[in-house]
């Protein structure tokens, strides 16, 4: 019995020690399995094809011809092509596990409702952006060495977007913690 009550005060002490930092996990958790679940819902909608297309596709093209108009990269669809390279632009390549990771995080976050408007719109916007940058990353690894493509787009690429939406996270949440505290009486 008394190791029983001695297992019971531990983890009551650690439930009352660790109770902000367990209730933003589960509210993370749960927003993001929530936000998966309807993202996987729009598998092979309208939605999904103008997510690929206009908003991943499309402004890489844009870039790298700016950058270098002698690449004449153009669009089909969610392919990416040129003379020297093409690659399909696929679901999962939209950064969306990055831009469903900043949004779970944010809102689950005990800060005010101004503060997540103001980090999911910044947030949002930064993983994107990022995301974009990847792909044209990608586009010049096909483009100047096809070999290094896999090892780039499956891990350099992914995780940078990861360690990024990490850094922004922290940065943010220490920035909006700190205002929090500052707005307290006392």
């Amino acid at each position: 019995m008394a190791d029983k009550d001695l297992w019971h005060r531990k983890l009551s002490l650690f439930f009352n020690a660790y109770r902000q930092e367990l209730h933003f996990t589960f509210w993370f958790l749960l927003i993001l399995a929530a936000l998966n679940y309807v993202y996987c819902l729009l598998a092979g909608t309208a939605v999904e094809s103008f997510i690929l297309t206009f908003m991943t596709a499309e402004p890489p093209a844009i870039i790298i011809n700016i950058l270098t108009p002698a690449e004449h990269v153009v669009v089909d669809g969610t392919q990416l092509m040129s003379q020297a390279a093409a690659f399909k632009v696929v679901s999962g390549c939209e950064g969306m596990e990055g831009i469903l990771l900043i949004i779970s995080a944010i809102c689950a976050a005990n800060v005010p409702v101004r503060a997540k408007l103001k980090g999911l719109l910044i947030g949002v916007a930064f993983i994107y952006l990022v995301n974009i940058a990847r792909i044209v990353g990608l586009y010049y690894v096909m483009r100047h060495c096809i070999s290094a493509f896999n090892f780039a787009h499956y891990f350099v690429g992914q995780t940078v977007v990861i360690v990024l939406g990490c850094f922004f996270f922290i940065v943010w949440i220490t920035r909006n913690l700190g205002k929090k505290e500052q707005e307290l009486p006392g």
